[in-house]
């Protein structure tokens, strides 16, 4: 049975939230008590007084309360758990990067002292005709298994897999309107259109479009390592829809049992590094609009979509929808990497923030929009073309 203490994966009550895991807060009532557990019951350990600043590590969702797991600004140790009600974004400044992740300065080139020569002998005639020029090179190519070294390496195939199968594009849409249009026929649509494949297409051309052999040592070194292979293997096996019950499980259990900070701290600059669910965020919230747009000639004059209402609409749905993945993706990756050490993470950590992991990163955001568009553009083709009202 799901506990009623359980994350934003599996709530519905996000709505209420006002600020997210990893962000500081100020504290916005007079009096905020912080509790050693996620209960009002006992005395409070601390009492915080209105504009004190807070690190957010995670946000629960009771029946009543939503509860924030918090710390001081700039402390890596849990201070307690207080009502997230009472939590305001802190707009007064922007969070430090944590120290250590900035490389070092690379070291001043030493300059040799320049010392005049004297003018040249004009060269000898060379009775022998010119070599001809070089041959320019091809542009280099990336290996043949370097996008499926990707693909896997990072855990993407299964991830995409996993938001193309779990995302329903219809429950965004107005129940009232779709109930005047052939929703079966809406449904094909969808499931032939948002499939993994234009994903991973789009993320190859970008790797290949964007590949340097300079890169290439490093890269690979990660994306063929042990540790990187295990990780993935973890993602793999969380997002198996045989773990579905044991996340379940695993998500209600926080509410007894949180995580210690610091490995909050590790998720969250995981988290950072990637923002997979702020791609997912971007991509469903364009696809959700290109078929509300798609549909609206086949709507009854009077509903359909007007100028700016599908803007407006949409724009409240975003912010809620991505604190939510937000803090899915929070729990999915806890529960996928539990048995990773923290030293483990330490070194993924550290190669998102590397340079080449920022570039891989980037890249692969590049081809996950591109796929997004590409989608969109059959989407409304093939809804425009197939798609009818309902027959009464």
């Amino acid at each position: 049975m799901i506990k009623t203490a359980i994350l934003a994966l599996l709530a519905a009550t996000a709505q209420a939230q006002t600020v997210a895991a990893g962000a500081r807060a100020v504290v916005g009532a007079d009096a905020l008590p912080v509790y050693a557990k996620m209960s009002q019951s006992g005395d409070p350990l601390v009492t915080l007084k209105r504009g004190e600043i807070v690190t957010i590590g995670l946000v629960l969702f009771d029946a009543d309360v939503t509860w924030c797991a918090i710390s001081k600004a700039g402390e890596t140790k849990r201070l307690g758990f207080a009502s997230c009600e009472f939590l305001e974004p802190d707009r007064s400044s922007t969070a430090p990067e944590p120290p250590g992740l900035a490389p070092p300065p690379a070291p001043l080139p030493k300059v040799k002292p320049v010392i005049p020569s004297p003018p040249p002998m004009p060269p000898p005639v060379d009775p022998t005709p010119a070599a001809p020029p070089p041959v320019a090179l091809q542009p280099a190519t990336a290996p043949a298994d370097f996008v499926d070294s990707v693909l896997d390496g990072l855990g993407l195939r299964s991830a995409i897999v996993n938001y193309t199968k779990t995302t329903r594009l219809l429950s965004f849409l107005d129940k009232g309107r779709l109930a005047e249009i052939d929703v079966a026929v809406l449904v094909r649509i969808l499931a032939e259109q948002f499939q993994p494949g234009p994903f991973y297409a789009a993320i190859g051309d970008e790797l290949r479009g964007g590949y340097s052999p300079e890169r290439l040592p490093a890269l690979s070194e990660w994306l063929h390592s042990l540790l990187a292979r295990k990780l993935a293997d973890l993602e793999r096996r969380a997002y198996d829809p045989e773990s579905r019950q044991e996340l379940v499980e695993f998500a209600g259990s926080l509410s007894t049992t949180p995580p210690p900070q610091p490995r909050l701290l590790l998720i969250h600059r995981l988290y950072e590094a990637t923002r997979t669910s702020d791609m997912e965020v971007e991509a469903t919230i364009a696809l959700v609009h290109t078929t509300a747009q798609a549909i609206s000639p086949v709507l009854p004059k009077e509903k359909r979509y007007g100028a700016n209402e599908l803007d407006r609409a949409l724009g409240g749905v975003k912010s809620r929808y991505r604190s939510v993945m937000r803090n899915a993706k929070l729990v999915q990756l806890l529960f996928a990497y539990q048995s990773a050490s923290d030293s483990e993470l330490e070194q993924y950590a550290g190669f998102l923030e590397s340079d080449n992991g920022k570039w891989l990163i980037s890249t692969i955001d590049k081809g996950f929009f591109d796929a997004t568009g590409s989608i969109s553009r059959r989407l409304q083709a093939d809804i425009q073309r197939n798609l009818k009202p309902r027959r009464p």
